[in-house]
């Protein structure tokens, strides 16, 4: 079974992928995010994790579970979701 994946993207301010109910997508499913430079930080290329906040049916909005990390870091990136 391979991991379900979606493309990032910021709109208003929320973390949103293009996976949604009709996906599989669960309530407070978590997923990583590969790729991250943060800012200051000896860690490139690190590994954030994020989990769905709301999920609508055709996609949901995420929330890195540290709440340091900020959105714009995971804009355009792509997320894979644990079961």
């Amino acid at each position: 079974c391979l991991p379900i994946e979606g493309k990032l993207t910021l709109n208003d301010g929320k973390l949103i992928v293009d996976l949604g109910r009709r996906h599989g997508i669960q309530q407070k499913q978590i997923g990583l995010v590969k790729g991250i430079n943060i800012k200051n930080s000896m860690l490139n290329n690190s590994t954030v994790i994020v989990h769905i906040n709301n999920i609508y049916e055709n996609y949901s909005t995420l929330l890195p579970l540290n709440d340091n990390v900020k959105l714009a870091t995971m804009n355009n990136l792509i997320v894979k979701f644990v079961e």
